[in-house]
């Protein structure tokens, strides 16, 4: 699953005619979105004297490919609930 963020990856799925496979997309990108902004709030908790600002942007870079690694492996389960709200509104 390649990054929601790359313009050929959100040209393909605004060009996709399976609303299934768009909602998907959309719930699994959610969660993987919402994974990095966890983990990096999680570790910003305790300030650490040894990090410099070098240190803090590489470890966000870490974050951001963990979350989306984490929802490619299946996630925490928020997806699920993401599918089916998005089906219940979409009609």
């Amino acid at each position: 699953m390649g990054s929601i963020f790359s313009v050929s990856e959100m040209r393909s799925l605004l060009e996709a005619e399976n609303n299934e496979k768009r909602i998907k997309r959309v719930a699994a990108e959610f969660e993987a979105i919402f994974l990095q902004k966890l983990l990096v709030e999680l570790s910003s908790t305790e300030e650490n004297p040894f990090f410099s600002p070098q240190t803090r942007f590489w470890e966000n870079l870490f974050f951001v490919q963990l979350g989306e690694e984490l929802s490619e492996a299946g996630g925490i389960g928020l997806r699920k609930y993401i599918i089916e709200a998005l089906k219940k509104n979409s009609g």
